[in-house]
């Protein structure tokens, strides 16, 4: 690839947080053209201010709604023409709140959001992948049972019956509210992680490359929009605070651009199935993530909730 060759990149949850932040500095590299799923694209004004109008393409894309993935991948069909799109960065993401919300094709909200809507964009786009083509997905520490922050911040990792219950958000009927929804969260990101392994077992690397990726803890990104008054306090403006005194802790913009050099530079990740930090090094892992039957069940489950 030569330094004047366009990089097509493709991204979802660009507006804000990490997302915007990655955004940004792809925008410093002038061979970039993004294409930016947004649930409101008329309030980007951020990211329209960060990146070049000629190399910006913004259209809209409700990661939870199936019927706007499809709409959104027609479209970006028809806006890239003859090229190709050498990464494709699958972002998007909601904690969820805590009253079990399903979509209109009754999938559990954060899992059709974080997970379901960017399975489907990537088997409507996977035909448009330049040869070597990265795939990102934003998982997270969450998922792990074993991981002492996020035990601290009251998640308790993954739970994960079977992916249909997951696709239904019944997990735990013992759970509080707030658990059930830290529980949700957990599973989708462990889901993420479960289809980008899948993915990377199932094609030769040299077509794709899968990777996951784990922005640490980042405070004060919209991350938190679903959760009660009390809850969002904390995170935008009290767990900031916490980002120079803990390790997994970082700011939107250092996450922004390890994910920007993730989907920009191949040299970062130059393997396939690889599931790495915010320091761009290896992220500690769940075992259970690896596990060959859950990602096959997951792969079945989401493959009849999107054909139907």
């Amino acid at each position: 690839m030569t330094q004047d060759e366009t990089l097509l990149i493709v991204m979802t949850g660009a507006t804000s947080g990490i997302g915007l932040e990655a955004a940004k500095s792809l925008a410093e590299r002038r061979n970039v053209h993004l294409i930016i799923g947004a649930r409101s694209p008329d309030r980007a004004d951020a990211l329209r201010a960060a990146v070049p109008s000629e190399r910006l393409t913004l259209l809209r894309l409700d990661t939870s709604s199936l019927t706007s993935v499809r709409d959104f991948a027609k479209a970006v069909h028809e806006e890239r023409g003859t090229s190709l799109i050498s990464a494709l960065g699958l972002n998007a993401g909601m904690l969820g709140g805590e009253r079990l919300q399903l979509t209109e094709a009754g999938v559990e909200q954060a899992f059709a959001t974080n997970c379901l809507g960017h399975f489907a964009l990537f088997d409507q786009l996977k035909g448009a992948l330049a040869p070597g083509a990265i795939v990102l997905l934003t998982a997270s520490q969450s998922h792990n049972p074993a991981d002492r922050l996020t035990r601290l911040l009251g998640y308790r990792g993954a739970i994960f019956p079977n992916a249909a219950s997951v696709a239904r958000g019944k997990l735990d009927e013992s759970a509080s509210p707030a658990q059930a929804s830290r529980d949700r969260y957990a599973t989708s990101k462990l889901c993420c992680l479960l289809w980008t392994f899948a993915m990377a077992r199932l094609t030769p690397g040299e077509d794709i490359r899968f990777i996951a990726y784990d922005p640490g803890a980042v405070p004060a990104t919209q991350l938190a929009r679903e959760l009660d008054f009390s809850s969002r306090l904390g995170w935008e403006r009290l767990l900031p605070l916490a980002v120079p005194l803990l390790p997994s802790f970082t700011t939107p913009e250092a996450s922004g651009r390890s994910l920007a050099r993730l989907l920009a530079n191949p040299k970062a990740a130059p393997k396939t199935g690889q599931y790495l930090d915010h320091r761009l090094q290896p992220a500690t892992l769940w075992p259970k993530a690896r596990c060959t039957a859950w990602q096959d069940d997951l792969l079945k489950v989401c493959a009849g909730l999107t054909a139907s």
